[in-house]
């Protein structure tokens, strides 16, 4: 499980700078931010110079994978160096676990799956052929459960949403359809064009390109953001509407730990959900029960900035705004990169040493951020 950033925004990232950094801070027992060391980065280190063309593809507990050009490059626990041509630039989607990522997809709809090789090494491997399942978007929670969507026709207007038990089962079936025993646990039929699906602990969080916001999953802890029970309530194995979110055009979603998190076209950020059972610190954004609009101001006194990324790890979350990167919640590892010995900070904080952040990526207990050099200014220097 990770997070990722919506298609569009991907696009914007690569195709319009050529200077910029990809920063990273937290846990790095496995040498997955920083080959040097194993100890946590509690400042942000950057760890990929001239980072045009350039992003975080998968944040696990143990692994890093980068996108840099044409290459599909690891950090940590499992290692892959693979050119994938421009094909590389495509991929999105990366599930995967505490040992590495497991698959990924590109904009045809194609699946690649992570495989060892002779070396000892990885490599992605495209498992389609012309009779496959076409893979619109795909998540899979930390409990193991998969969804996928089905890629549309470009005149469709209806998604196709299944749901495997484990993400062993969701392969069999892949590979036979057809089969007697690999049918999916459950199957909906849901109106509009997904545009980014997403997933945490135990539950998942569906966008549609008008706006609309669907979950479903495990309803403990608030993390469905919305009624379960009750006259008109959807049960929380099935998809829902996120009625809170009504009215609202949302633009992209994240999630991470028993938390998720929507920003809206003009800018405002919502977050539901809660920190991890037996924690007893609660980031002060995140009301209990509630569906919380959140405010990221310079001071008391300020105007709300305008939210244009965010990402969420196991317990803490990570915001962009008006190009500066805010954070909160879980420190023990220096995920916030603040270099601050607090375990936990309740309140956003303002990463002073990152400016033109462009994009942001939580993994477990770390945190990347993508700070992006403006074209003009490059040439002024």
């Amino acid at each position: 499980m990770t997070s990722t950033t919506a298609g569009e925004d991907r696009d914007e990232i690569i195709e319009g700078n050529d200077h910029g950094s990809l920063h990273a801070a937290g846990f790095n027992a496995h040498r997955q931010l920083n080959s040097e060391t194993t100890e946590d980065l509690r400042n942000f280190e950057v760890i990929r110079a001239n980072a045009k063309n350039s992003r975080v593809l998968f944040a696990g507990w143990s692994t890093t994978v980068i996108i840099d050009k044409t290459r599909i490059l690891s950090f940590g626990h499992q290692r892959i160096e693979q050119d994938l041509g421009l094909t590389a630039q495509e991929l999105h989607s990366a599930i995967g676990d505490h040992d590495g990522l497991k698959a990924c997809v590109d904009e045809a709809g194609s699946l690649y799956i992570v495989e060892g090789d002779s070396s000892g090494g990885y490599t992605l491997k495209c498992k389609s052929s012309d009779a496959s399942p076409r893979i619109g978007r795909l998540a899979l929670a930390s409990n193991n459960r998969i969804a996928m969507t089905a890629k549309q026709a470009p005149n469709g207007n209806l998604c196709h949403l299944t749901e495997f038990e484990t993400y062993e089962s969701f392969v069999r079936w892949y590979e036979d359809p057809s089969g007697e025993d690999n049918y999916p646990v459950s199957h909906h039929m849901l109106p509009g064009r997904p545009k980014d699906l997403q997933s945490n602990i135990a539950s998942f969080i569906l966008l549609f390109n008008d706006g609309s916001v669907w979950t479903w999953g495990d309803s403990r802890y608030q993390s469905l953001g919305r009624r379960v029970t009750g006259d008109d309530a959807t049960p929380a194995h099935q998809p829902g509407v996120v009625e809170d979110l009504g009215g609202l055009v949302i633009q992209s979603i994240a999630a991470g730990g028993w938390q998720a998190a929507a920003i809206s076209k003009d800018k405002a950020l919502y977050l539901w959900g809660a920190t991890s059972p037996g924690n007893e610190d609660r980031i002060k954004s995140l009301e209990p029960g509630e569906l919380s609009l959140v405010t990221i101001a310079e001071g008391p006194e300020s105007e709300p900035l305008d939210v244009s990324n965010v990402s969420i790890g196991n317990n803490h979350i990570a915001a962009v705004a008006d190009g500066r990167l805010y954070v909160a919640g879980q420190n023990s590892n220096g995920q916030l990169g603040l270099n601050r010995p607090d375990a936990f900070l309740a309140d956003w904080h303002k990463v002073e040493q990152l400016t033109d952040v462009r994009q942001v990526t939580c993994g477990h207990a770390s945190t990347f951020a993508l700070t992006v050099e403006p074209l003009h200014s490059a040439e002024k220097s």
